[in-house]
C-alpha cells in the first residue's frame, strides 16, 4: 500500500508553513526544482481545485538526497 502525506502533514514534518510548500511547488513549475515531488489529484465527487499529496517514499528519498534529517519528537 502506498503511504501519502498531505501538504499539512509535510509542513508539520518540516516545521514550516503551507505557504513555503506552495512556493516550492510554484518554483518547481517555473523550472527551479524545490522540495520533494508531489501529486495533484481531484477526488471524485468533491468540489474545488486539485488536492496535493506527497508519497512518503518520495519524501524520504528527497530528504536522503538532500541530507535532511527530521528531528524525532521528544516526550
Amino acid at each position: 500500500m502506498i503511504e501519502y502525506l498531505s501538504q499539512y502533514e509535510l509542513a508539520d514534518r518540516y516545521h514550516m508553513s503551507i505557504d513555503t510548500l506552495r512556493m516550492w511547488r510554484h518554483l518547481t513549475r517555473k523550472g527551479t526544482p524545490k522540495g520533494p515531488p508531489w501529486e495533484e489529484y481531484r477526488p471524485f465527487g468533491r468540489p474545488g481545485g486539485p488536492h496535493i499529496r506527497y508519497q512518503l517514499k518520495d519524501v524520504v528519498e528527497w530528504e536522503t538526497t538532500n541530507n535532511i534529517t527530521i528531528p524525532t519528537p521528544t516526550n
